[in-house]
């Protein structure tokens, strides 16, 4: 075992098991990180350093377990990406989220960013700069936190703008070319509000290109359930479109259309597409109104694959940009998930991701071996 790179991933490393208060350490369980925005995941103090830098308002952070208004998460999301206006502006928090990402025991990482979005604020805004940026931050930062980087790309739901369905087509082609280049981008996705105006159908060519392209097609859908549309259609039809994973999908099991829901989540289990679960978001922002309340615990005894995200762990108020430590922590406390539920989201995280065989191969038996019995010096007994 070392600590080496080879071709861009970790080639190994030994897993410890640490107990305390008789648990298994959590820090020490080899995890994947499949949703994480870019936008949403700069370093909090970065964040604040910022928006003085650039003469913004620092918008104020909820207060308590939700929002109380969705404007007021779009609003600091708004300020979140307003504060990405320099090339070393990327660059920096691609190295933060490897930092942060590597000491919370991830080892292979999928950044979500919708590059059009760049474009606008970083300077030169040009496509081919971005990626020449990226990649360069990229190798660096895998490079000294041995943690492997990949890039998801973004497609925004709207029906304005730069980011319609038809302006998106040009976006999947050069995800695609991305991919084709060196294997820098991994998947495609689709990220905005979910409404009667914009249901995920116009964006059917967006991922028949990249389904064909060889990417993930890992869309958002089913984030909540409200009264003017319905989650589990807008599921189903990500279904259709070939999605290897589905970014929430809450609404598998928080719909009232109980029995399309119940179909659908007999689908998603025997069809092996994975959730991108984020339960602080889901909480924060969604239909969830406690942790206890989350469908996680219900989706896991039904055999239906998940892994556990942080989405915006800034705008959640998180310690750091990552983020993902503080949920399975959190899954532990509040769901009551034990160590071999939370090692199957962590073995899922590995197996559903853009990963080379490689690197889940030894990801696997790594976990395997946080599952074993501790050693008796460990847990406080004389050694035989």
């Amino acid at each position: 075992m070392c600590n080496d790179m080879e071709a861009g991933r970790p080639v190994g490393r030994a897993t410890t098991i640490l107990l305390e208060n008789g648990r298994r350490d959590l820090r020490t369980l080899p995890k994947a990180h499949l949703h994480l925005h870019m936008t949403g995941s700069q370093r909090k103090s970065t964040f604040v350093e910022r928006c003085k830098k650039y003469n913004l308002a620092v918008p104020p952070f909820p207060e308590g377990l939700h929002f109380k208004e969705f404007s007021e998460f779009t609003a600091l999301y708004d300020t979140c990406r307003k504060c990405i206006q320099k090339e070393e502006d990327l660059e920096q928090d691609i190295q933060n989220m490897a930092e942060d990402a590597a000491t919370e025991g991830v080892r292979y990482l999928e950044l979500s960013l919708t590059p059009n979005s760049f474009n606008r604020n970083v300077t030169p805004p040009t496509t081919d700069r971005l990626w020449e940026v990226i990649r360069k931050a990229v190798h660096q930062a895998e490079e000294q936190f041995k943690v492997v980087i990949k890039i998801v790309v973004t497609l925004v739901r709207t029906n304005a703008g730069p980011y319609t369905a038809e302006n998106s087509v040009e976006i999947a082609e050069d995800a695609v070319t991305q991919f084709k280049k060196d294997g820098l981008v991994v998947g495609l996705g689709l990220a905005g509000p979910e409404n009667s105006n914009m249901p995920p159908d116009p964006y059917e060519a967006c991922f028949k290109i990249g389904r064909e392209g060889g990417l993930i097609i890992c869309p958002h859908a089913g984030e909540t359930d409200c009264m003017d549309f319905d989650g589990v259609q807008y599921m189903n039809t990500c279904l259709e479109f070939g999605s290897n994973r589905i970014g929430h999908g809450i609404a598998a099991q928080l719909s009232h259309n109980l029995p399309a829901a119940q179909k659908l989540r007999r689908n998603l289990r025997d069809g092996g597409v994975c959730l991108e679960i984020c339960p602080t978001s889901n909480v924060k922002i969604s239909k969830v109104k406690t942790y206890m309340d989350h469908p996680l615990p219900s989706f896991l005894a039904q055999g239906i694959a998940c892994c556990l995200n942080s989405d915006d762990p800034l705008l959640f108020n998180m310690e750091n940009a990552s983020g993902l430590l503080q949920e399975f922590e959190t899954c532990r406390r509040e769901m009551g998930l034990t160590d071999e539920q939370l090692a199957s989201l962590a073995m899922a995280s590995f197996i559903h991701s853009g990963a080379d065989e490689v690197l889940k191969k030894q990801a696997l038996l790594d976990i395997d071996a946080w599952l074993k019995p501790p050693p008796k010096s460990l847990l406080g007994c004389p050694c035989q």
